[in-house]
């Protein structure tokens, strides 16, 4: 993971960044165990693309499930706009 700045999550300390990844880590445990028991994305662009999420203290990750395994592609506070994001980055 990259560095955790604050900004709109709040993490300027590094007992709020840490405690954002031990939730994440938490919240991806069912995900890790269970991929596909979460649904494609509802936006169109990133459910065609195979995207799936799942959240954790006021924030979603994106992820892809391929050959057993879970990539995490991005994390965003839920107030980003983060379909956009995906799409203006898209390769």
């Amino acid at each position: 993971m990259g560095s955790l700045q604050d900004g709109q999550g709040g993490l300027g300390s590094p007992a709020a960044a840490g405690s954002l990844v031990s939730e994440f880590r938490r919240a991806a445990r069912p995900t890790c165990s269970f991929p596909e028991s979460e649904p494609l994305c509802r936006d169109p662009y990133l459910s065609s693309r195979g995207y799936r999420s799942f959240q954790a203290k006021g924030h979603i990750a994106l992820y892809l499930y391929s050959d057993g395994i879970v990539y995490v592609d991005r994390v965003f506070h839920r107030s980003q706009d983060y379909t956009a994001f995906v799409v203006e980055n898209a390769e």
